[in-house]
């Protein structure tokens, strides 16, 4: 008799921190309208960028921006029309500002789901989407998104 109060303690605890969790991850983390798109020389990649407001993506990461930076969010989809078996990685994304100045991701992905893959092998047909997470200059314009790999120079202006 005496473990049906803790049970009830622990029970309860765990009901309270489910609820907490969950309410910090709602969000909707799909973007609806794209920033731009760019086809690829011979229409065999297309990418397509938004930009993701920060309070609609959960982060979770002990990392912070430096001072004077501020994590900047986009959600890149690259289709793969006709250009074989091709590997995609988040690291070959560049963002360019209106000073010309050119971010690379973040080797650490932190978003909580959806990240683009470090490592993906499409082929025809496929595409491959998620979030790529940038440090920039507090405040920074932004011109262009751009992936560049294997001879492909995809770019969205912004």
């Amino acid at each position: 008799m005496q473990l049906k109060p803790i049970t009830a303690i622990v029970v309860l605890l765990l009901v309270v921190v489910s609820l907490l969790v969950s309410g910090c991850a709602t969000s909707n983390t799909t973007p609806t309208t794209p920033t731009a798109t760019a086809p690829a020389a011979g229409g065999r990649l297309t990418m397509t960028a938004y930009r993701v407001d920060l309070n609609t993506v959960p982060i979770v990461s002990v990392f912070h921006p430096s001072a004077g930076n501020e994590y900047a969010i986009y959600y890149c989809k690259i289709n793969n029309i006709n250009a074989g078996n091709y590997g995609m990685s988040y690291a070959f994304f560049k963002l360019r500002d209106s000073n010309g100045n050119t971010y690379s991701p973040k080797s650490e992905q932190i978003m909580q789901a959806g990240d683009f893959p470090a490592y993906y092998v499409s082929a025809n047909g496929d595409s491959v989407a998620g979030y790529v997470l940038f440090e920039v200059h507090a405040g920074s314009q932004f011109k262009t998104i751009s992936y560049q790999n294997n001879g492909y120079d995809l770019k969205v202006n912004l």
